[in-house]
């Protein structure tokens, strides 16, 4: 028995049919045939070729229905930057629900419409899949046994429709009175239609008194904030009016659970886990669920360990993607620190914000967007040439974009210590000794050191701030580069990243992008590099 109607829940349920067909499965669901919030959903082509292996004729009906492309664009101050080698592909949310409720019923499964489940724990079935929602009544019957731990963003963001000039994967940003907003948008079928996800910080969305002030209610759109954004981005619409399906502001929720079974329920889905949007991957991880289910449950003895092995499965590949989502989602909430960047510095930028795109990674995907960018940084091509790259600092200049710690620069003492940078080199110094001088902020873990670090080097008066992680966690990393950004791009301030492990890639990646001006290692070990 299944507990929602959504990809997840059907997906399964057909699996699990045709693996034993004479078991009775049936799906439940609240919401009426054929009804569907959203519009479109988009998939990697990576993610389409895993379907293609593991549930063929899913991925045959989207190939007929959905769009399909092969690179990204960025829309920013009138001007356009796109960047190739991203095969992406989307169909319409309700086209993906026909498809999988056909194949359903085909299969021998019993949809039932317009459900209410009020306690699961009524459920008569010997396996309850939990696969309603993020706001899973399964999972917060027995939040005790699953341990939700559910994490809000900053940002707000609103779905709607639209008709717009989009030929692929399109990102849209313009400045408002009220501060900027931006577009996640694609097309998904034939008739050009796009999907049309608007997002901006809470300071700009209170500022725009854009909203009808009314609750989230099922079936309720947001009919203020669809004038308003069809306003703002009106000159990428084709028709004047935005599409409107439950469109209401929303802060996104990230959820994890602790476990994903207990007893005869399983969770799959956003009741077990979300991802930020912008990594493109909650219905795939949906559809991964299910097919990992099925799997597990094929021909098995025991239920819970045919459960356990679900888990096991599927978990490494779920946090793998939240843990990608998760920088992610902090550049969507700050993207409005990074649009003054020149277009293709701000390209790079936004390319690598999960931390997964290197230089070399970049250049495969597309050599021409990374060979003009190199040329505008460098005047040449390659990662030798940026990292060859002078910088002048208080009318000294170094040879390239990487220095080294002197031996007696000590890492990880507080407080705040004083270092000279002579030559490459960073070595231990007094404000008062030639050379320019260098803040080192050490031991960056978290938010209360970012902003204790922006206050220290606001009134330090030093020409170069060395920003070093205070450990080796996606927390302290994030920090140290949020530090680095926030100094660099609000204060003005060049910065160095203290990055120890760092090679000749993540180096260039680093200034390339606007994250630092120089990369600081400790020896000059790491070695000229060849594509």
């Amino acid at each position: 028995m299944s507990i929602g109607g959504g990809p997840a829940g059907l997906l399964a349920a057909t699996l699990i049919k045709q693996n034993d067909p004479s078991i009775d499965v049936t799906v439940l669901d609240r919401d009426p045939v054929d009804a569907a919030y959203g519009f479109g959903v988009v998939f990697s082509a990576a993610a389409l070729g895993k379907l293609h292996d593991g549930v063929p004729w899913l991925h045959d009906d989207l190939a007929r229905a959905g769009r399909h492309w092969e690179h990204i664009e960025l829309r920013l101050r009138g001007n356009r930057q796109r960047l190739g080698g991203n095969g992406f592909a989307a169909v319409g949310r309700t086209a993906l629900l026909r498809s999988l409720r056909r194949h359903a019923e085909d299969a021998g499964v019993e949809l039932r419409h317009e459900v209410e489940v009020a306690d699961p724990r009524d459920v008569d079935a010997d396996l309850v899949l939990g696969a309603d929602g993020v706001s899973s009544l399964v999972r917060s019957t027995f939040a005790g046994e699953f341990h939700p731990d559910a994490r809000t963003a900053s940002a707000r963001f609103v779905w709607f429709g639209a008709h717009a000039d989009f030929q692929g994967l399109t990102f849209l940003f313009e400045r408002t009175e009220h501060g900027w907003f931006a577009v996640h948008g694609y097309p998904y079928d034939e008739d050009g239609r796009c999907t049309f996800l608007v997002e901006t910080d809470p300071d700009s969305w209170h500022r725009s008194g854009a909203t009808d002030g009314r609750r989230a209610e099922p079936g309720h759109s947001d009919t203020v904030a669809a004038r308003f954004c069809a306003e703002v981005f009106g000159d990428h619409l084709l028709r004047p009016e935005l599409l409107t399906n439950n469109s209401v502001w929303r802060s996104f929720v990230t959820m994890r659970t602790a476990r994903w079974s207990h007893g005869r329920y399983v969770l799959l889905g956003d009741a077990a886990h979300t991802a930020h949007f912008s990594v493109g991957s909650g219905t795939t991880m949906a559809l991964g669920d299910a097919i990992a289910l099925a799997a597990a449950l094929r021909d098995v003895e025991d239920l819970s360990g045919g459960l356990r092995r679900y888990e096991a499965v599927r978990r490494p590949s779920v946090e793998r993607l939240q843990a990608a989502a998760l920088p992610s989602m902090g550049w969507w909430e700050n993207f409005r620190r990074y649009v003054e960047l020149p277009l293709p510095q701000f390209a790079m930028h936004f390319l690598d914000r999960s931390g997964r795109i290197t230089h070399d990674r970049a250049w495969r995907q597309d050599p021409g967007f990374v060979d003009g960018l190199d040329r505008w940084f460098s005047g040449g091509t390659g990662i030798d040439s940026v990292l060859a790259t002078p910088l002048t600092l208080a009318g000294c200049e170094t040879t390239g974009r990487i220095v080294h710690l002197g031996g007696g620069v000590q890492l990880g003492v507080r407080p705040a210590q004083y270092l000279g940078l002579r030559g490459d080199e960073l070595v231990p110094a007094d404000r008062s000794d030639p050379g320019v001088p260098v803040l080192l902020l050490d031991q960056v873990n978290g938010q209360d050191d970012v902003e204790d670090g922006v206050r220290r080097a606001a009134t330090a008066g030093v020409a170069l701030v060395a920003v070093c992680a205070g450990g080796a966690g996606e927390d302290a990393r994030l920090a140290q580069v949020n530090l680095s950004e926030r100094l660099r791009l609000e204060l003005g301030v060049p910065t160095a990243l203290v990055e120890p492990d760092a090679d000749r890639d993540y180096a260039a990646q680093l200034v390339l992008s606007g994250r630092a001006d120089l990369v600081a290692v400790p020896a000059p070990t790491i070695q000229p590099q060849q594509r």
